[in-house]
């Protein structure tokens, strides 16, 4: 809900900047351009792509990695270390309890998936 109100604010503030100081339209896309999903976001992502790859060459390989969050065992040690539990039983966690601890502490989620990317590299 929150992301709907951002989104809600940043085209009413849009809407106000389309007109210029003398009254002529400025550029939408350059004020649509900051809103994730629009046409602009995407077409301002391509360029910036499209960039990279003129300045520095193709990518050689790409990966994307994803944080399971939910059932890893270190990570609901983290959580309840940061909540000062740390005498529970990661375990015996519900998964509803495991989102609250993540919405939580959202910090030691991306501290924690941290170290364990930084521990694949080396």
């Amino acid at each position: 809900m929150k992301e709907f109100y951002n989104v809600k604010s940043t085209i009413s503030a849009s809407a106000k900047k389309i007109v210029g100081q003398h009254g002529n339209i400025e550029d939408l896309h350059l004020i649509m351009r900051n809103i994730r999903g629009t046409a602009a976001y995407w077409r301002t992502a391509l360029l910036d792509l499209t960039a990279m790859i003129k300045a520095i060459g193709p990518p050689t390989y790409f990966v994307t990695f994803s944080c399971n969050d939910i059932n890893w065992i270190d990570m609901r040690k983290a959580l309840l270390y940061a909540d000062r539990r740390e005498n529970a039983h990661p375990e015996a966690l519900s998964i509803n309890e495991v989102q609250k601890l993540i919405e939580k502490y959202p910090v030691v989620v991306a501290r924690q998936f941290m170290n364990r990317f930084n521990a694949l590299k080396s």
